[in-house]
């Protein structure tokens, strides 16, 4: 049963990949160089073996405060995985020995207690050239409207307080002596956009979402950065 969910997944994994818009998750791990150390920070919904399928070479580090959404089991996969209590998710992160030369934050900092905290956290486990890849609900979808799966900010009750504050984080990272190398407020890559607007008309009348419809309202907010010092 394992062995067919994860070519299940594999095969998805590169049906996705053959887009890779410019800025999305898929497109970053493709510029990351083989043997990279790698700390997925909140490696839900399948991030881990997103990353090794793409990068096998990688060693790849994921913590998370459960296993969430991830169909197949996470030590097969991961190098180290790390569950945390969510109070002492900062603390956790903090207490990694290593540096890496990869982090990613994927719809990680909405559910964090302290989400600025742990975002400093993250900077300061970054080698020198290591880069950080950062996604999150953007600041206009509490105005969204509210779909299964999560259009509008508020469907999902993880989500804490209100969506993470783009320019305040731009600012955290440049404090810290990192330089921006791709942000967007709401992310609306063409492709994915314009199969947005035909899955949206199905989606506005079940009430769920399809491929394309977070790109037709731009519910992303992506930063990438590079930590130059």
């Amino acid at each position: 049963m394992y062995f067919n969910k994860k070519i299940k997944l594999k095969i998805l994994i590169l049906v996705k990949s053959f887009l890779r818009p410019k800025g999305g998750k898929f497109s970053f791990l493709y510029g990351v160089p083989r043997n990279s150390k790698i700390l997925d920070i909140g490696c839900g919904n399948n991030s881990p073996i997103l990353v090794k399928t793409l990068l096998p070479d990688s060693y790849y580090v994921g913590i998370d405060i459960e296993n969430h959404n991830n169909n197949y089991d996470v030590n097969k996969v991961a190098d180290e995985y790390i569950l945390s209590k969510p109070e002492k998710f900062v603390e956790s992160i903090k207490s990694l020995e290593s540096k890496f030369d990869v982090i990613i934050s994927s719809h990680n900092l909405e559910h964090c207690n302290d989400r600025y905290e742990t975002l400093k956290a993250m900077i300061h486990k970054l080698n020198v050239n290591g880069k950080l890849y950062i996604s999150f609900p953007s600041q206009e979808t509490i105005n969204f409207p509210k779909r299964k799966g999560c259009l509008n900010y508020y469907d999902d009750p993880t989500h804490k307080n209100m969506p993470p504050d783009f320019d305040l984080i731009l600012e955290i990272l440049r404090e810290n002596d990192l330089r921006i190398l791709f942000s967007i407020r709401n992310f609306k890559p063409f492709i994915l956009n314009s199969i947005g607007h035909f899955t949206e008309l199905i989606s506005k009348y079940t009430k769920k979402i399809y491929p394309g419809v977070w790109e037709k309202w731009g519910f992303e907010s992506i930063i990438i950065a590079e930590f130059i010092n």
